[in-house]
């Protein structure tokens, strides 16, 4: 979400649901590609999740981005933008981005290449008419307090419509706002930039769409599906609820403390695995508060991630806690074949983790498809006849 658009959303629920022939989505045939990709008959996916995380500074979007300079997911990647939050938490801000879209201007941003936002690839070269991209494309050119400005160490370059009256020293660039696409000359039209720099942007992005636009835009392809949202916070169901606007459910996620000895103390796992039924009865009672006419209140809970650490007790207490809310939880998933705290795949109370068989699994079910297993760190034995007996 935010690097693509609800069009691109609903061409891939066309690729994944609709028969071939039928095109709902115009354009493109995707069915037909997917039928010259070997998979004639739809793969019928019925669950579609709109982002992932996106309230949190961790999954990088145009919300969460930083407002200067550039990010890297997992750090404290929102120190200078003024939606940060507390901790890491919240970086999106308010749900309204998530929801309606909008505009956010960017400052002294690095330009990116077509796939990649590596330093290594974004480098200017000695190509004539080199191609670079902003990183959050469409770009506005609406608010004249907003400049589009792109700078090469240090030197402001000039935005022309084209190269026909450009000069081979003429600092130039062409850009296209729909894709974000940056253009510069070939030496004889427009200056050839100088090698290995990296190009600097500040820009208005937008207008970002948001849920809403996605959510309609999919469903017009294919009505049967459901629409989960990510942002599992309150300003979502405040802004639905306003907007008179559906979704089709809210994802959680949810991972408990680190129990240290809880093999020792079953007191501490049971309060973790009890702690899923709070959260479940927080969501509930946003989704009461807020009166939303456009909801069939079948909605329902998706659990799509959820980790346990240190004592598969914690696992079963869980389960069972999710049990007594059988009406309000769709989806119970665990996250990855490695934890969090990357413990050892045994341990020394004969606990078996979560990263025991990763390869053995994988290599089974992907088969052909497969491509390479490699295992870093410490090498973990244990009897597997043992194992099966207790």
């Amino acid at each position: 979400m935010g690097y693509e658009t609800p069009e691109d959303a609903a061409d891939w629920v066309e690729y994944m649901n609709a028969k071939v022939g039928e095109n709902p989505n115009g354009g493109k045939d995707w069915a037909a590609e997917r039928a010259k990709n070997g998979h004639v008959e739809p793969y019928g996916i019925k669950y579609w999740e709109i982002g992932n995380e996106v309230f949190g500074n961790w999954e990088l979007n145009w919300g969460s981005y930083p407002t200067e300079l550039d990010g890297k997911r997992g750090n404290a990647n929102v120190e200078k933008d003024d939606a940060k939050g507390t901790n890491g938490m919240l970086a999106f801000g308010d749900a309204d981005r998530y929801v309606f879209g909008g505009y956010k201007y960017f400052k002294s941003q690095k330009a990116a290449a077509q796939t990649s936002w590596k330093d290594s690839h974004i480098k200017t070269t000695t190509a004539a008419n080199q191609k670079l991209y902003v990183k959050f494309a469409p770009v506005s050119l609406h608010d004249p307090k907003q400049p589009f400005n792109l700078r090469i160490d240090g030197t402001l370059w000039q935005r022309v419509s084209s190269f026909e009256q450009s000069g081979a020293k003429d600092k130039h660039y062409v850009l296209d706002t729909k894709i974000g696409e940056i253009t510069f000359g070939d030496g004889v039209n427009g200056m050839i930039p100088p090698s290995n720099e990296f190009v600097k942007l500040d820009y208005l992005t937008g207008k970002q769409l948001g849920f809403i636009d996605y959510y309609h835009k999919m469903k017009a392809v294919d009505p049967s599906i459901q629409i989960i949202s990510s942002f599992e916070k309150k300003s979502f169901f405040k802004h639905m609820a306003k907007a008179k606007q559906p979704f089709d459910g809210i994802a959680k996620h949810y991972y408990p403390g680190d129990l240290k000895q809880a093999h020792k103390n079953y007191t501490q796992a049971i309060y973790a695995g009890l702690g899923i039924g709070h959260k479940i009865e927080e969501i509930k009672e946003w989704n009461a508060n807020y009166d939303n006419p456009s909801l069939t209140g079948k909605e329902q809970i998706w659990l799509t991630e959820y980790g346990l650490k240190n004592h598969i007790n914690q696992l079963a207490i869980m389960h069972t806690v999710i049990n007594e809310y059988s009406d309000d939880v769709a989806a119970l998933m665990g996250h990855s074949l490695f934890l969090n705290n990357n413990t050892p795949m045994v341990n020394d109370d004969g606990v078996i983790r979560s990263r025991a068989f990763p390869i053995e699994i994988f290599a089974k079910h992907m088969q052909q498809q497969f491509v390479k297993v490699e295992v870093s760190g410490a090498q973990n034995k244990f009897r597997r006849k043992k194992y099966l007996q207790s």
